[in-house]
This record gives C-alpha cells, sequence and structure tokens, in this order.
C-alpha cells in the first residue's frame, strides 16, 4: 500500500521518486569475536523503501524546524524477535516470540545545523506478521534447523508507532580532505510497539563519498511491545530494563548512483533474564535517481 501511495501519488503531487533503499538486519552480521552466531532476541529485520523528493509543502511543514532539503520515504518492512530458549513450552523470565509487520511514512529533512525526522508505523503483530514463516524458511534455505516454539508468539493485534529525532551538526573541521562533524541527538516515541525517550551523540569523519561514524545513545523505555506484551490482548509479559545503552559504529560508501552503509550495534541487556547483551549487523544498500 505504501509503495502503491508513492508510486502513483508521487506524480500527482508534483514529487519524484529519488531513491530506493533496502536495509537488512541480522544478529548472524553481528561481530562477535570467536563466539558462536546468534539467533535471539532482535534476530532479524527487512526493510526496503522509496524515497519522493521534494516532499510538499503540507509534510514539511509538519516539521518544528525549517530546512534546506526536505524528502518524504515510503518503507514496508519486518521485525523478528525470538527467545534465547526454544520449545512448545514458554519459559519463565525469557521474550516471547513476536513479529512485527508494518508500513512506515516518513519526512527527513537536512539543513547545515539541523537534520530532523518524523515517521509513523503502521502494522501487525502476531501470526499475520509471517515472522514464523520468514524465519524458518530461510533456515530451510540454507539447511539449518527450524526453530520451534512459534506457537507461543504474541497473539494478532495492530500496532501503532510514531517518533521524531533531532540532531544537531556541530562541525569540528571542514578541511577539503576530511571534514569532521559531532551530531547529538534527541528522540522520542509514542505507540503502542515503543514508547520512550532517547539521546546520543554521533562522531562522524567525511572525505569525498566515504564517511565513517561511531556513537553511543541511551534510551528510556516506557513501553515495548516485544517485552511488555500486547496492549489490547492478555499475553505474557517479560520483566524489562528500563534503561537500556547502545553503541554503534559504520561506514557508508556512495559512488555515483550507488550507495552501501554498514553499521554494527551492541545493545546493553533489556530484561531482567537475558544473561548477555546482544549485538547485531546492519546492510543497507541504495539506488539513488
Amino acid at each position: 500500500m505504501f509503495f502503491f501511495l508513492a508510486a502513483v501519488g508521487a506524480p500527482a503531487w508534483g514529487q519524484q521518486i529519488s531513491a530506493v533503499h533496502l536495509r537488512i538486519d541480522n544478529d548472524f552480521f553481528a561481530l562477535r569475536f570467536g563466539q558462536r552466531p546468534m539467533d535471539f532476541d532482535y534476530t532479524s529485520g527487512l526493510e526496503l523503501g522509496v524515497e519522493l523528493d521534494p516532499a510538499p509543502n503540507w509534510v514539511a511543514g509538519l516539521l518544528p524546524f525549517g530546512s534546506d532539503q526536505t524528502t518524504m520515504r515510503f518503507d514496508i518492512g519486518q521485525e523478528i524477535y525470538t527467545p534465547r530458549s526454544r520449545g512448545e513450552r514458554e519459559i519463565p523470565g525469557e521474550r516471547p516470540f513476536a513479529g512485527w509487520l508494518y508500513g512506515a511514512a516518513s519526512v527527513h529533512s537536512e539543513s547545515k545545523t539541523t537534520i530532523q525526522i518524523l515517521r509513523v508505523e503502521l502494522g501487525v503483530v502476531g501470526p499475520p506478521a509471517l515472522a514464523e514463516e520468514t524465519q524458518n524458511g530461510l533456515h530451510n534455505l540454507y539447511g539449518s534447523i527450524n526453530i520451534s516454539g512459534w506457537e507461543n508468539q504474541l497473539p494478532t493485534e495492530p500496532g501503532i508507532e510514531a517518533r521524531y529525532d533531532i540532531s544537531k551538526r556541530v562541525p569540528l573541521s571542514q578541511e577539503e580532505r576530511l571534514s569532521l562533524e559531532v551530531r547529538p541527538n534527541l528522540g522520542i516515541g509514542v505507540g503502542t510497539i515503543w514508547s520512550g525517550t532517547r539521546s546520543g551523540v554521533q562522531l562522524i569523519a567525511a572525505s569525498g563519498g566515504f564517511s565513517a561514524f561511531v556513537g553511543t545513545q541511551g534510551e528510556w523505555v516506557w513501553r515495548n511491545e516485544f517485552l511488555d506484551g500486547t496492549a489490547f490482548r492478555e499475553s505474557e509479559s517479560t520483566p524489562k530494563i528500563p534503561l537500556v545503552g547502545q553503541f554503534a559504529f559504520g561506514a557508508h560508501l556512495r559512488v555515483g548512483q550507488f550507495g552501501a552503509n554498514a553499521r554494527f550495534v551492541f545493545r546493553s541487556r533489556e530484561y531482567d533474564g537475558q544473561p548477555a547483551d546482544h549485538a547485531y549487523g546492519s546492510f543497507t544498500t541504495s539506488l539513488h535517481f
């Protein structure tokens, strides 16, 4: 639906599709430093999106601060969460099996001093999210065993999340060969899927079409559906840790119309029964028109 609206509605609004993005997250890509591959907690994510440039004026007006460039994005995606212990019985203290299938609409703005993102996701949790079919289908594809226990996943329920993030751009160096920039950021999310606040800082070094970044972030989580359980139907909940830290680093390369991004994320424990931190890798490819 979101891609249909983007493709059909863009000419009518006077916008054009400026880019297509594909992002793949998986804890199999995590930097494990000799440890065995993981397949639990946030185990997999997939998102496909199209970008419209420029955004309609009424959409750009939704952001509190003006900008030099404002674009729209429409995405469809899926997230998969699994416990560390698998089987027909639920394990007390473990996170539940859960899938999230969604469509998203967002507006992105950028100026010399400020970056803003306003995003709304609408989707469904439970069997219609097709998390079991996706996970075990991929396992069958590369000859691994199926994951049992999906009969205990969160029940079917619609979900919504709205979030706003703002980053300030503080240049440290703007030399021709190499630029350095610090980006402190703040964000807030409200909805049935995730509600909370977050803040952090990134350091970005760029030269030509290549850039590298490193950053930290802290989250104060009010609600996490994949731990607290469904909002409107009875389901098991897992005692969560409200304060979560994150460290990430990666790099981006742009060559002509093609872009590629690699990101490695390390997250602190999110619930009481989680024995250790969790890590995953994220890769994004883009085609710009």
